[in-house]
């Protein structure tokens, strides 16, 4: 049965922080069927950017309340000309009510700008792919994983260049100011502080936040 899908293209100003309401309230606009691409400048490596942003971070939380879906090449598709900064992917593409069986996402090289475009396929036939490996994926539980990190890797508070000598060979250990012995029955290294010191160094929603463009078209 033939079925209504709105397609539209988003740019979203890098300089605006956007919260998981304001995004939700935005998806809404778009009806049960929908595919949104362009550059959304929000960063979150579970679609293959560097690094983790707010507004990347706000937008994978709306996309797993809502079951929403995200297409993504995760290979850059920014290419700035200032040699100091790094290719980034911000362009990607939000889907709902569309299963992923039937969509396809690739790179192209077509450098016309600073941004390489995606090229999106959608067929009323499963299209067969091999899914790429990723360390994570939508359901990530990244503060589950951040709760855990926090509570048993403590060790990497420290810092130093002090080797250590475990088992016959020489380690460098991340512990400043630290003493490191080995207990001669397990093997195990123990680390002892030494004396350390520590230094401590104690919008409302604009029209213009997200600018897209939609198309309908019937399948």
């Amino acid at each position: 049965m033939p079925r209504t899908i709105t397609i539209a293209a988003i740019y979203s100003p890098p300089r605006h922080v956007i919260s998981s309401v304001e995004y939700e309230d935005f998806l809404l606009h778009f009806g049960p069927h929908f595919l949104l691409a362009g550059d959304w400048n929000a960063k979150h490596i579970t679609w293959g950017s560097r690094l983790t942003t707010p507004k990347g971070r706000n937008l994978l939380h709306v996309i797993q309340n809502n079951n929403h879906n995200y297409l993504s090449t995760g290979e850059p598709t920014y290419w700035p000309a200032d040699l100091k900064k790094s290719p980034e992917l911000l362009d990607f593409a939000i889907t709902n009510g569309i299963s992923g069986i039937y969509s396809t996402i690739e790179s192209s090289l077509d450098l016309e700008s600073d941004h390489s475009p995606n090229i999106i396929t959608l067929s009323i036939n499963p299209i067969w792919k091999i899914q790429p490996l990723r360390l994570c994926n939508k359901y990530t539980n990244w503060k589950q994983f951040q709760d855990y990190i926090n509570k048993n890797i403590t060790h990497l508070k420290y810092k130093t260049k002090r080797k250590h000598r475990i088992g016959g060979c020489s380690s460098t250990s991340d512990h400043s100011n630290t003493r490191s012995r080995v207990d001669n029955h397990t093997g195990e290294k123990k680390i002892n502080p030494g004396n350390q010191q520590h230094t401590a160094t104690h919008q409302r929603t604009s029209s213009r936040k997200t600018q897209c463009s939609t198309h309908v078209a019937k399948y």
